[in-house]
């Protein structure tokens, strides 16, 4: 999850992610006939994913010529027309695709989100009963539990075509091979990536002191990839860079970059060529050969952080879009969740803010307090790192002389929170509540305006950041909801603000996204036990220095992530 919330808050990109390899019906014809029949509906695809609806609509009209009872088809268009506000027509081809599909839970969801818009809010419950019947029939997850272990590595293409099981009966990809010959020297790389640095003839292919040589070391490569996450919690995604090379959504992405590290590379090895020349130092052939492997290694190394950032954004705006990952309320113990105010709620649904004072209480205030304390002393929170610019990797804050702005960080699990940290297994355990109650409130009290949020997910891994702020540091103007191609799903940001001096003046300044127009810029003081819960794709956040020092600030942060039917066309 570190790699998915954006420092860099530039403007918005207008050219969307392209959607991934489609998928669609098993007819018994030959692969090129159905890449021939399927390119309607990828194109339509394409124009949904820039957001270009009446082309995807256009498009969708003649794939339904050449599929009339293709189900996936018709819940595209109903995606389509409904974004257009042709509710009336949307809600046809919900029904069309119930009627051709009446087991695929999607088709049954889609409805539910039409009738819902047009406050047919009793239907809408119908459609969304019997899509969470069929939902409940998968085996792939377990109920009430959070995305299990695992399930973020070792993704292969063909499970991440199909994460969703429903489509298998209606689904087929053809897959493209990549240039051959960004193939072969990525597999050259590969042969480099093992600890010993030597290749199979028992030669040194590797610069032991380079960056490469760093990364293939198990514990540099977690520090400079998942800053803030402890060893034992890195169950959900690849430890070595020989993990990330074997990852198959990984290993396509380098293949795509392979132009781009190569052209690097001859840059920098013609750089030392001209200044070796202009001291009469000229590089003969055999020592370009030599050096050659080793340079091409190093600006390998120095793409990977980028690569990894948005294949983790990929994967986890897969997840967020898969709805058997929803959070569902009548899976959990609690039947009655009142967690958060009604008029919290109401604001959270109007502007896209709510603050929620005393939200654990006064009994729990020193208890967190202790809590954090002790992780200080256990040396829980770990140094932060950030990639410089476009070229360069740097661990950030081993010298505190050198950067002391940015907080120290330490991400945390209910699990392995509950025996040694209890008070914060509880925050967490009613943090985790927030997706499930407002899921609950969107359909059961439609008065709170909270359509205008998207169905919420149930809590991702790695999504509970605990930071710890010492005088004079801030956290920079930050984007968590990414921006394509690093869109990853998170949709709402719950901060909460675990310890503060009464006197820090500490503020969490909340800027609107440039695309939403007409929203006012808001700040909230940060004082202990008070939660704030913003929209992710509404506003961009920052803190404000902190210049207090009679006490450090601490603050838990939980990123929730939602389905968005927008995203992930069929």
């Amino acid at each position: 999850m570190i790699d998915h919330r954006i420092d860099d808050c530039g403007t918005r990109t207008e050219k969307l992610e392209q959607p991934g390899t489609p998928l669609c019906k098993q007819e018994l014809h030959s692969c090129d006939d159905a890449d021939l029949v399927d390119l309607p509906r990828q194109l339509g695809n394409a124009a949904f994913s820039r957001k270009d609806y009446v082309t995807a609509c256009l498009h969708y009209d003649q794939a339904i010529v050449q599929e009339p009872k293709n189900p996936l088809i018709y819940s595209n268009r109903a995606a389509a027309r409904m974004y257009l506000n042709e509710l009336t027509e949307a809600l046809q081809d919900a029904e069309n695709a119930v009627s051709f599909a009446p087991e695929w839970p999607k088709g049954h969801y889609r409805k539910s989100q039409i009738l819902e818009r047009l406050e047919r809010f009793d239907e809408a419950k119908i459609s969304h009963n019997r899509f969470r019947q069929l939902q409940s029939g998968s085996k792939n997850i377990r109920k009430g539990e959070v995305v299990p272990k695992g399930f973020l590595n070792g993704v292969s293409v063909s499970k991440v075509q199909c994460i969703y099981p429903e489509k298998d009966a209606v689904s087929k990809t053809k897959e493209e091979d990549p240039e051959l010959k960004w193939t072969r020297m990525l597999r050259r790389l590969k042969e480099a990536c093992n600890a010993s640095g030597r290749n199979e003839k028992g030669q040194s292919v590797v610069l032991t002191h380079g960056l490469f040589g760093r990364l293939l070391q198990k514990e540099e490569f977690q520090k400079f990839i998942y800053p803030g996450i402890l060893k034992e919690e890195l169950v959900h995604a690849p430890k070595t860079l020989q993990e990330v090379l074997s990852d198959p959504m990984y290993e396509s992405e380098l293949v795509a970059m392979m132009p781009k590290i190569l052209r690097k590379a001859e840059n920098v090895l013609n750089n030392v060529k001209q200044k070796g020349a202009a001291h009469g130092d000229f590089m003969t052939a055999d020592t370009e050969r030599m050096l050659w492997p080793q340079v091409l290694q190093e600006a390998f190394a120095r793409e990977l952080v980028s690569v990894i950032q948005r294949i983790n954004s990929k994967k986890h705006l897969l997840l967020a879009n898969d709805t058997r990952l929803m959070a569902d309320a009548d899976i959990i113990e609690e039947k009655h969740l009142d967690l958060i105010p009604n008029a919290c709620l109401l604001l959270l649904g109007d502007s896209g803010i709510a603050v929620i004072d005393g939200y654990m209480g006064s009994e729990w205030t020193k208890l967190l307090h202790s809590d954090v304390e002790r992780m200080v002393a256990n040396a829980m929170f770990l140094e932060n790192c950030s990639v410089e610019g476009e070229h360069h990797l740097t661990r950030r804050l081993t010298c505190e002389k050198r950067c002391p702005e940015r907080p120290k960080i330490c991400f945390v699990e209910r699990k392995s929170c509950e025996n040694d940290y209890p008070a914060i297994g509880e925050l967490l355990g009613q943090m985790h509540k927030i997706p499930y109650e407002i899921n609950s409130k969107r359909r059961e009290c439609p008065d709170l305006g909270l359509i205008s949020i998207s169905t919420l997910c149930a809590p991702f891994p790695h999504s509970n950041l605990l930071q710890w702020y010492r005088r004079g540091q801030i956290q920079a103007l930050r984007r968590d909801c990414g921006i394509a191609p690093n869109e990853n799903g998170i949709r709402l940001t719950c901060v909460y603000c675990i310890s503060a001096p009464k006197t820090s003046h500490a503020v969490l300044h909340l800027r609107p996204d440039p695309y939403a127009q007409h929203t006012p810029e808001h700040q909230s003081e940060l004082i202990s036990d008070r939660l704030i819960i913003f929209n992710s794709s509404t506003y961009l956040n920052e803190i404000q220095p902190f210049e207090s020092s009679e006490k450090d600030l601490f603050l838990l942060t939980f990123w929730v992530h939602g389905y968005n039917p927008e995203s992930q066309p069929c």
